[in-house]
């Protein structure tokens, strides 16, 4: 099965998002549906059944130092830089976000999953280009909002013709209050 790390959005922020797909300005994209809008900390890919206990206990423990905390949006992106494929809105990394996906990505590691290369670039995909954009990409999102992070999920994703189904795995609350991680 194919798993992920992610924190969903809240509904001030779907609500925001399908706003920017419902005006989108942009010809040749697939857009996301709103109801799978998240933020993905950690995608692991292909992972067998009995991974998914002894890798939800040991996050489980890891996570238990977090407590709730909230980000703030920082514009819309598209990247790569070279030939766009996906346009998101685009986070700012604070200290604990930074914090939390390096514990998953510690914790993924360990077990002997495939090790992340690429760097933590926190964002909600709204749409995936078929074609490269001919269209001036500019921010689509007029003012900042925050979201309260409030839990990680595991997800399983399952690809199908109509898009990826995602179903939780398994939800990791963070306690409530303010994080000095």
């Amino acid at each position: 099965m194919r798993i992920f790390f992610a924190i969903d959005t809240d509904k001030a922020l779907s609500t925001q998002a399908k706003h920017i797909i419902e005006q989108h300005p942009f010809s040749h994209m697939r857009w996301s549906k709103p109801e799978n809008l998240h933020l993905t900390l950690r995608f692991i890919g292909s992972a067998a059944e009995d991974q998914i206990t002894p890798l939800c206990e040991e996050v489980e423990k890891r996570l238990s130092i977090f407590q709730s905390f909230t980000i703030e949006t920082d514009g819309t992106i598209c990247f790569p830089k070279n030939h766009p494929r996906v346009f998101a809105i685009y986070f700012k990394l604070n200290h604990q976000l930074g914090q939390l996906a390096k514990t998953i990505h510690d914790v993924t590691n360990e077990m002997g999953f495939p090790e992340e290369k690429r760097p933590l670039l926190p964002h909600l995909t709204l749409g995936r280009f078929k074609a490269k954009p001919q269209e001036e990409i500019k921010n689509h999102l007029d003012e900042k909002f925050e979201l309260a992070v409030k839990n990680v999920i595991l997800y399983r994703s399952e690809p199908t013709d109509e898009g990826s189904q995602y179903s939780v795995i398994h939800r990791f609350d963070l306690a409530q209050g303010s994080t000095n991680v």
